[in-house]
């Protein structure tokens, strides 16, 4: 695994704790909504806290408790700072592109302050539009930047611009990794996936006996497995349900402390590996979402204090857009080709299966400072 060089080790680990409390809270609210789900609360996370920086009073308060920032005050934006710089290092190995960006309504005049600001922490720019003249050229402009920003695979993150709209925030994050043990392509046959409806569909499903970490959790009811990706400084963990209908029960049990103690995997095994080829986009307008969690006053025109960015509380959050792309295939997460790693080993233990042939949670992680990227579950492939 590659150094991580965080310039302050303690307060990433806070950020990476708060983050995965945010990220159950907010998978909770939304996974009864569809059969798939995937989203990334490291880059929501960023883009609110881009926000927090012109966020004041109980605004500031309730967003702070939303993200789990109590603890920070604005060394949040120091701890994102010195996360980021690491994130978006140049890797040869895989792509992560975050996409985090402001756009204000032109009438209003930026601080200076929060534009610096927003600079320095987010290496993010806060943007003029004119919501009301053009706003069908705005949505273009919002949705081409977006999609340029990843690589082409999220496009038309915006739909619409309502003439009364004063700040949209965007956020999209792209990932390309090749796994360090990669699938062979002639392995991949046509299996049965038991979807959460009780339903069976025909799938691809990719077939791998390798050395891997892998172990039960009777606490949760499911296995867990480590999949590296190349370099092993981000891995994808499965967490498999020992029943077929065994995901709710998971998700139900999930906290914080109990998902970071399921992803400290120690035991390494062969492992019999079925997995199926996946994609999965999501999209969600968390404008509707992140006020149920608690941040009411950010979303209301009349309690709204964003006189950070302003000098005047005349600023409201109208959309929050959130969407996410993953390809899973025998080569990775989004196909690219590398050569694998081979680890043999000096003994022939026994073989243990791992039969993704169920619903399944699954999360994207940072191992150099275990910070999800990103959390989904498969229920229909």
């Amino acid at each position: 695994m590659a150094a991580a060089h965080f310039s302050d080790e303690e307060l990433i680990s806070q950020l990476a704790n708060a983050n995965t409390q945010f990220a159950l809270d907010l998978y909770k609210k939304v996974a009864n909504t569809a059969d798939n789900i995937f989203l990334s609360p490291i880059s929501i996370s960023a883009a609110l806290a881009m926000t927090r920086l012109g966020a004041r009073g109980n605004t500031e308060s309730e967003m702070d408790q939303v993200m789990k920032w109590t603890k920070f005050g604005d060394k949040v934006h120091d701890a994102f700072e010195d996360y980021l710089k690491v994130l978006n290092a140049a890797e040869v190995s895989y792509t992560l592109t975050m996409a985090n960006r402001i756009f204000v309504y032109n009438k209003l005049k930026l601080l200076d302050e929060f534009v610096t600001k927003t600079g320095k922490h987010y290496k993010a720019d806060a943007v003029v539009a004119d919501f009301v003249g053009k706003p069908l050229e705005e949505k273009k402009r919002i949705n081409e930047w977006v999609e340029k920003q990843t690589n082409g695979k999220i496009k038309d993150v915006i739909s619409d611009i309502d003439p009364l709209t004063r700040l949209i925030l965007i956020n999209a994050i792209y990932f390309k990794g090749t796994w360090k043990q990669q699938f062979d392509p002639r392995d991949t046959v046509k299996g049965t996936f038991k979807m959460l409806s009780g339903k069976t569909t025909k799938v691809d499903m990719m077939i791998l006996m390798k050395s891997f970490l892998m172990e039960r959790n009777d606490g949760l009811k499911c296995q867990v497995l480590e999949l590296p990706y190349l370099q092993e400084d981000i891995s994808m963990f499965i967490l498999l349900p020992f029943e077929a209908d065994g995901l709710t029960f998971l998700e139900e049990k999930l906290k914080s402390d109990t998902l970071n103690n399921a992803l400290r995997l120690k035991r390494r095994g062969l492992i019999d590996i079925t997995l199926p080829k996946f994609v999965l986009e999501s999209d969600f307008a968390l404008q509707n979402v992140l006020p149920s969690l608690g941040m009411v006053d950010a979303f209301d025109v009349k309690t709204a204090d964003f006189s950070g960015m302003t000098g005047s509380a005349d600023l409201y959050i109208s959309q929050v857009i959130h969407k996410t792309f993953l390809e899973v295939n025998e080569e990775g997460s989004e196909a690219a080709a590398a050569t694998a790693v081979i680890l043999q080993m000096r003994s022939m233990p026994i073989t243990q299966p791992f039969v993704a042939d169920h619903p399944f949670l699954f999360v994207i992680r940072d191992n150099r400072a275990d910070m999800i990227l990103f959390i989904g579950k498969l229920g229909k492939p």
